[in-house]
Parts: C-alpha cells; structure tokens; sequence
C-alpha cells in the first residue's frame, strides 16, 4: 500500500522546502526551517492517517518506522532520518534503520530489488516506510521489496 503526504510537483514551494532542508551547501538559516516545517507536516499526518493504514495491515499503529536510506554517498545521517528519528516525537520511539544500500552500481532511478538490505530481524513487524522523494518510486519499490 502507497500513501503520499503531498504532491510537490518541479518548482512548486513543496518541492523546494524537500530540496532544501537536506542540502547541506543551503545555510542553515534557510535549511532549518524548512526541517522544522516538514516535521510539522509528517506530525499531522501521521496523527490523522497512520491508524487507518495500520489497520489496513491489520495493526493499529506500525510497530516500526523507517526511512528509505540514501544513495547519494552522503556521509552521516541523511535529514529525513534525523527528522523521523528525533524531530517528530510520535515516530522517534518507533524508529529503526533497518535498511542498508546494497547495491550502489544502479543509475539513481533505476529499480533493483536488491538495491537494499535488511540489517535487522524485522519479521512479524508491522512497517511504515518513509521516503521523502518520490520522482519514479524505484527506491520506495526497492526498499519495500521482501
């Protein structure tokens, strides 16, 4: 099951808050905000939408929640990690990295299901996914591939 939180079509102001706050070459000035901003938006969407697609995989809330780890080679923590992990009080207790890149010889919108690997034993776990872009879905698609 696929749910999007926003539509943030090229050049439209959704699209640059989620191009600035993980950029880091973007002052922090600009960056922080925008990182506070989107953490607003996941905190209101999960507090109206995470129990209806829970129950739709038979839970009521996900056991674990995760993010679609980066391909970029960037070194530390992505952003969104941090803003699951940390920033957002109702996700932060259920955040795991459970993900690992696998495979980095893929163009970077290319589908491999083996794109990633599980790190930790995850099974009989309800999961939410959390990816910040969505331009071809390879990288969800990949990361949620069993």
């Amino acid at each position: 099951m696929v749910a999007f939180v926003s539509l943030a079509p090229t050049g439209g102001q959704m699209a640059k808050e989620l191009y600035t706050y993980k950029r880091m070459t973007v002052p922090d000035s600009l960056r922080l905000p925008r990182l506070t901003g989107l953490a607003a938006v996941l905190w209101l969407w999960l507090a109206k939408h995470e129990r209806c697609m829970a129950l739709k995989v038979g839970a009521t809330e996900f056991d674990v929640i995760t993010t679609v780890p980066s391909t970029s080679g960037r070194s530390g923590a992505h952003p969104l990690e941090h803003l699951v992990s940390g920033v957002v009080s109702t996700s932060a207790a259920r955040y795991r990295s459970v993900l690992g890149v696998q495979r980095t010889d893929l163009a970077q919108r290319e589908f491999a299901a083996d794109r990633y690997r599980v790190t930790e034993d995850v099974r009989r776990k309800t999961m939410l996914l959390i990816d910040d872009t969505w331009t071809t879905g390879a990288h969800a698609q990949a990361a949620s591939t069993p």
